[in-house]
């Protein structure tokens, strides 16, 4: 008797479930950013409200905050809330620009 062993193939429940457990470990990730501030650097304002600005982090994550910076500027953001994908927040301060060299 010959045994063919063929690949499972995983149903789309699984699939679900997979892609729920990547979403919740990235919620969390982010999660354990409220309350701390970031340095993000400001592209302009946000895409889906004109009321926020947007920026990204060191780490390449988008943030949507409340403040007066112009694009190009590094500002401090108090990180206020988090979804898997973005942050938001409000802005603290605009960094001083670092001398080459100093």
């Amino acid at each position: 008797m010959v045994v063919v062993r063929t690949a499972i193939v995983p149903t789309t429940l699984v699939v679900i479930a997979m892609v729920i457990a990547i979403i919740v470990a990235l919620t969390g990730r982010n999660d354990a950013r409220i309350g701390r501030v970031e340095e993000v650097l400001v592209e302009g304002p946000s895409r889906t409200d004109s009321a926020f600005l947007r920026g990204r982090t060191r780490r390449n994550t988008t943030v949507n905050f409340v403040g007066d910076a112009r694009a190009g500027e590094l500002v401090d953001v108090r990180i206020e809330r988090a979804t898997s994908t973005t942050l938001g927040g409000s802005q603290l301060a605009v960094v001083a620009a670092k001398k080459a060299g100093a």
